[in-house]
């Protein structure tokens, strides 16, 4: 009965002792198991982060690409319009010069012999 008694109070310290012991490594595996799951969500929230700003650069890049298209678009047709103008204003000018010279050859009294302005011919 003794030995009853005497492996009963062992039995109970050492399980006391035993979860005393090894408490405190399961409080620390909960501990380590919550970081490691809290690290896995901000890993996997990076990466959805990751994943669309990388859409979001593609989508910019593809929006610059088009203003880009448009604005050398626009650059040509300017440079288009300058050339019609210039051209224009060149044409014009000549034609400016013709009709000046022909006014100062128009004969203000036609059909005669002295003829106003003079031309030689």
């Amino acid at each position: 009965m003794l030995e009853i008694i005497v492996t009963g109070i062992v039995s109970l310290i050492t399980g006391a002792g035993g979860m005393l012991f090894f408490y405190p490594q399961t409080r620390k595996a909960k501990i380590l198991e919550n970081e490691a799951k809290q690290s896995e969500e901000w890993k996997k929230l990076y990466e959805e982060e990751r994943h669309l700003r990388d859409e979001d650069r593609k989508v910019w890049e593809e929006e610059r690409a088009r203003y880009e298209t448009k604005i050398d678009t626009l650059y040509d047709q300017i440079s288009h319009q300058r050339d019609c103008k210039a051209e224009l204003s060149k044409t014009n000018a000549t034609l400016q010069v013709e009709n000046t010279r022909l006014c100062m050859l128009k004969c203000e009294v036609p059909a005669c012999p002295n003829r106003k302005p003079p031309t030689g011919y």
